[in-house]
């Protein structure tokens, strides 16, 4: 409980204004739990969450290969679950890593509420995704890892009843 809460605590005091590589967007739409359409220097871009992505389809239940859900299921609960934090027009603040796009050119980026609370972090805290390592971008890599492990041992999100 202390490495997480040490977590948070790392995470909150990383407020946007500290980081001279943080832009402002406008939330467009939540497309799924990991992806978002942002109108970013007067053009609409897609951007992905650093860090984490939808937990992968699979027969079993061994959530270190993935977790079993359907598009319309756990991954559905789990795009509501971002949509109830964004909404269309709301104002964010992006902070990049080393690369801020990834091979489709989509943005890459921890995304800062009108809280200072990082999405990226709260939606694997709160249970609704799973980490993600790609380096270069792996600032938070730690943080996040420890995020997803308290989201799974207390049940959160799609580990509920699990």
């Amino acid at each position: 409980m202390m490495n997480i809460l040490t977590a948070f605590i790392a995470l909150v005091m990383c407020s946007p204004a500290l980081y001279a590589d943080t832009v402002n967007a406008t939330v467009i739409e939540v497309v799924d739990v990991g992806t978002l359409r942002v109108e970013y220097n007067g053009l609409e871009e897609r951007l992905r969450l650093i860090g984490i992505t939808v937990p992968a389809k699979n027969e079993s239940d061994n959530y270190d290969q993935g977790y079993s859900g359907t598009p319309g299921g756990d991954a559905q609960k789990a795009a509501d679950f971002v949509r109830s934090l964004l909404f269309p027009g709301d104002k964010i603040t992006l902070e990049f890593d080393i690369e801020p796009r990834d091979r489709e050119n989509n943005l890459l980026a921890y995304v800062y509420l009108n809280d200072n609370s990082i999405l990226n972090y709260t939606v694997l805290l709160q249970g609704y995704a799973v980490p993600q390592v790609s380096p270069p971008n792996v600032k938070y890599a730690g943080q996040f890892d420890m995020a997803y492990q308290d989201a799974r041992n207390h049940s959160r999100g799609l580990w509920k009843n699990r």
